[in-house]
């Protein structure tokens, strides 16, 4: 990323020296593409960088980490300011250090360079849909546990006047049933609208967007949407559930497009085969999640509140038997993000943006580029 470094500006959680140590510790990264000035950064931050690439998504890269004194293992990321507003970046972390929930994975420190912010966060866990996938049993009171925890965290951030806006599955993280809520506040960093034109110009079918945000985007390709409220986010969890329930998303289609057309109409069918075992509980709490009018959609304190959440031990416990399914999808997700990297880096080398680089090099690019490579995603072609 290429920044010099600068004194740093670095904000601090109380906590954060009073830990006990929890992890033993690493070598040095070897592997790691910070440059010396960021990994000197995280240094006199009191961090050791390792070289295990946790993600790399459009706004930052994550690595796994810990920190010198307490040995706590963390997620230190770094946002590249090159597009953003730094001091906006700092003031929103320092708004989001104070944030505490059981379902937020707390951020521990803020610092930053000349061009970059970093801060070190608590590791989250895997993805919803890969742990669900490698359960014996699923069942609709287990989706119901699961939600539960995901709506609470909404309505505490809504109540704090966050909105995520970005609730894809791979953003709920769980460890067994113990969820986390990631990608907090990264949204309202980057100026609080959302861009899906990259999401439709990269092939990615952005199932987990609300109506209301896909009519906008429909309607003009070359603005961003300004209609993500908080009734997006339940939407959103709406689509988890669905997905928990069948294993499939509740609408979808290769060409973004015709997403967002199906989308915007709320086109989603609890009818089919795959419903047919689903309690008229789960279908009813569903409909109301996915209401296409966001005014009629109920709010997380809603949710949270209804008989399905309340009465959740009178839900069936009858397996689902979803992780055939849900394993397809998961392939097909990873296959379709490998791709659409591999497009993004194809694109530098023929404008010489960037060094050619061969087979060996491929895994610096993603963990969803080398599984597809490997074919272990082959599901997705």
């Amino acid at each position: 990323m290429g920044c010099g470094a600068s004194k740093a500006d670095h904000a601090h959680h109380p906590e954060a020296d009073t830990l006990p140590a929890e992890a033993q510790r690493f070598d040095p990264t070897t592997q790691c593409s910070y440059t010396e000035d960021e990994l000197l950064a995280c240094h006199k931050a009191g961090y050791t960088v390792q070289g295990k690439l946790e993600r790399r998504d459009s706004f930052s890269e994550v690595y796994e980490g810990f920190h010198d004194t307490t040995g706590r293992v963390v997620a230190l990321r770094c946002v590249p300011c090159v597009q953003y507003d730094k001091s906006k970046i700092m003031n929103d972390l320092r708004e989001l250090l104070v944030l505490r929930h059981p379902t937020m994975p707390l951020i521990w420190d803020v610092w930053d360079t000349e061009d970059s912010v970093f801060y070190a966060q608590d590791v989250a866990g895997a993805e919803i849909l890969e742990v669900v996938s490698q359960w014996e049993e699923f069942t609709e009171k287990d989706s119901a546990i699961l939600v539960q925890q995901i709506l609470e965290g909404i309505n505490y951030l809504h109540v704090h006047g966050i909105v995520h806006q970005d609730l894809r599955p791979r953003n709920i993280r769980c460890d067994g049933k113990k969820v986390f809520i990631t990608e907090t506040g990264m949204q309202t960093i980057k100026d609080g609208r959302l861009s899906y034109r990259y999401l439709v110009k990269t092939k990615i079918p952005p199932i987990h967007v609300p109506p209301e945000v896909a009519k906008d985007v429909l309607v003009d390709r070359s603005q961003d949407s300004k209609s993500f409220t908080s009734k997006g986010d339940i939407w959103s969890v709406g689509v988890i559930l669905y997905t928990l329930l069948c294993g499939n998303p509740p609408m979808w289609s290769e060409n973004s497009v015709v997403l967002l057309q199906r989308i915007s109409k709320a086109e989603y069918d609890l009818t089919n085969n795959l419903w047919s075992k689903i309690s008229s509980k789960s279908k009813t709490f569903l409909q109301q999640m996915l209401t296409e009018d966001p005014e009629k959609r109920p709010s997380a304190v809603d949710c949270i509140s209804h008989n399905w959440i309340q009465c959740r031990d009178d839900l069936p416990t009858v397996p689902l038997h979803i992780s055939l399914t849900l394993t397809d999808f998961i392939a097909q997700q990873k296959g379709r993000r490998a791709m659409a990297k591999i497009a993004a880096v194809n694109k530098l080398f023929s404008a010489n943006k960037v060094p050619q680089v061969n087979a060996t090099k491929i895994e610096e690019v993603d963990d969803d580029v080398q599984e597809f490579v490997n074919g272990d995603d082959v599901a997705a072609q």
